[in-house]
């Protein structure tokens, strides 16, 4: 349960986190056959919730980049990450 809880936290710290071409200056969007699409999001330390429109390629493409990012961490961390080793809970 523990390891469920940690790796939902570092997604979510990882979606709050900008990506690199949000922090760049905005550019004419290319002409793509791609439609908008638009979503909520949540915002870490906050009931609100944030509205991301985006072409549907640029969904894609981050959803491929969060995926690896995801996978570096879940291999950095042995697949478990700490708390999922097993540890004696101390008797009362």
């Amino acid at each position: 349960m523990k390891a469920i809880t940690t790796l939902l936290a570092a997604a979510a710290l990882m979606a709050a986190l900008p990506v690199a071409a949000e922090q760049a200056p905005a550019a004419p969007p290319a002409k793509s056959s791609g439609r908008m699409v638009c979503f909520t999001e949540p915002v870490t330390g906050s009931n609100m919730r944030k509205r991301i429109c985006m072409t549907e390629e640029e969904r894609d493409r981050r959803r491929t980049e969060d995926q690896e990012a995801l996978r570096k961490f879940k291999g950095a961390s042995g697949g478990r990450g700490s708390a999922g080793k097993d540890v004696a809970m101390p008797k009362p």
